[in-house]
C-alpha cells in the first residue's frame, strides 16, 4: 500500500543531529516498497506526518521528538528482513545514479527488472 505518512530512521536522526545539528527527511526513507533503512538494517519508523500537506508550503522538520506510528514487525521472518533490506539497498543505488534520475522511466524499469528477479 503506498505510503501516507513520513517516515525515519532514528539512528539517521541521530546521525544528522550530530553532524549537523538538525535533522532532515530521507528521500530513500520515503520511497514506496523500502521499510528498511539501507544504512543501518533497522526498520523505519512511520510519523504522524502526512505527506498530503494541508498548505504546500508548509514545512515539518524531522524531529526525534515526532510523534510515531506504531507498527508491528514481529511477522517478518529473518529471511524476508534480508529481502527488505536488499529492496532497499537496490533503491538506494537507483537514487545514487545520476545518469538515470535524469530519465524517470529509466529508474522505474531498472526497479522493475530487479523486482521481477527476485521473483
Amino acid at each position: 500500500k503506498p505510503k501516507t505518512h513520513l517516515w525515519t530512521c532514528s539512528s539517521c536522526l541521530e546521525e544528522d543531529m550530530d553532524n549537523y545539528g538538525e535533522a532532515y527527511w530521507h528521500r530513500i526513507h520515503q520511497a514506496q516498497g523500502v521499510y528498511v533503512c539501507p544504512k543501518h538494517r533497522v526498520f523505519l519508523q512511520e510519523t504522524v506526518v502526512s505527506v498530503h500537506a494541508l498548505n504546500q508550503h508548509e514545512y515539518v522538520i524531522a524531529s526525534p521528538h515526532l510523534m510515531l506510528i506504531d507498527n508491528d514487525w514481529s511477522w517478518v521472518t529473518e529471511a524476508d528482513f534480508q529481502i527488505l533490506i536488499h529492496i532497499a539497498e537496490m533503491v538506494d543505488e537507483l537514487f545514487a545514479c545520476y545518469q538515470t534520475q535524469s530519465h524517470a522511466n529509466d529508474i522505474q524499469e531498472t526497479y522493475r527488472r530487479q523486482e521481477d528477479m527476485q521473483v
